[in-house]
């Protein structure tokens, strides 16, 4: 297995932290096809979506973000 960088091994422990076992249990609940699905989705998927409604921007992300941040127009 190869070396995890410092912010990746801290990502990983937070994610242990915080409920990783039930998403692991319940993805090897899964049959073999739909967990090639599952990861099949994860490779294409987007940490953040930027989009405007009505002249709003709008930030799209999973959790939260660990900064305050304005997007600049």
């Amino acid at each position: 297995m190869a070396e995890l960088d410092a912010e990746m091994s801290n990502n990983l422990i937070s994610w242990q932290r915080n409920g990783s076992m039930r998403t692991v249990y319940e993805f090897y609940k899964l049959d073999s096809e739909m967990r090639q699905e599952v990861l099949k989705y994860i490779k294409e998927f987007q940490l953040y979506e930027q989009l405007t409604v009505n002249g709003t921007q709008y930030l799209l992300v999973h959790g939260a973000l660990a900064i305050t941040c304005r997007i600049k127009k």
